[in-house]
């Protein structure tokens, strides 16, 4: 019975884990920035942090150690082998083949949300501004239309506006999106592009076997 409890516990704790959101922030003002969050976890994906200088990593020790790995490593290493324009569009076909499976159930998967669009549409001209501001307006409305269109979900825009400024000689956007999704669904796409890879290696493969010229 208590095995039972615990196995129980354990399940429910995967299950739990597997239900809980991952989100991707995706961010624009100045510079484009983006960052993936599970839980408490953060992790920047773009830009990337730069890497801190350590004066103990130029100690002569581990110099000298660096040094042997570059010498181990290009003794070691094998001269790469290019590719042949069959190999290239083999890839490119398993790509198309794995998009095409794939790309029905990726978008559904994720929920979005536009916390912050901001656009001030300013130029030199009163006339342009007008007709920018107008072009703007559109094709922010065509944005949210065709993000609800691929989720098949409502797109939430908490903070969306577009403004004309003419007295301003600059454009500026201010962007803030949020995508978030759970680990059961990342699992399933995941499982689907593997099983789409397979069944692309194996029409291949059944391909090559019939095209082999045979010998009588």
């Amino acid at each position: 019975m208590l095995a039972l409890i615990i196995v129980l516990c354990v399940l429910l704790v995967i299950l739990t884990l597997l239900l809980l959101p991952i989100r991707l922030s995706v961010s624009y003002q100045d510079d484009v920035k983006a960052s993936l969050s599970f839980l408490f976890l953060r992790f920047p994906l773009y830009p990337k942090k730069e890497k801190r200088i350590r004066p103990r990593d130029y100690s002569k020790k581990k110099l000298k150690k660096r040094k042997r790995k570059r010498q181990a490593a290009a003794s070691g290493a094998a001269p790469k082998k290019k590719k042949t324009a069959t190999q290239s569009l083999r890839t490119v076909r398993l790509l198309l083949h794995i998009f095409k499976d794939v790309y029905q159930h990726f978008f559904p998967a994720f929920r979005i949300r536009v916390c912050r669009l901001n656009a001030v549409v300013a130029t030199t001209d009163a006339a342009s501004t007008a007709i920018l501001y107008g072009v703007v307006c559109q094709s922010v409305s065509y944005l949210l239309e065709a993000l609800h269109r691929m989720t098949g979900k409502s797109v939430k825009g908490d903070e969306v506006t577009v403004v004309a400024d003419f007295l301003g000689e600059k454009t500026s956007l201010s962007l803030d999106i949020l995508l978030s999704t759970n680990l059961l669904r990342v699992l399933c796409l995941a499982l689907r592009a593997a099983t789409s890879f397979l069944k692309f290696h194996k029409t291949e493969k059944a391909k090559t076997i019939t095209e082999v010229p045979r010998y009588e």
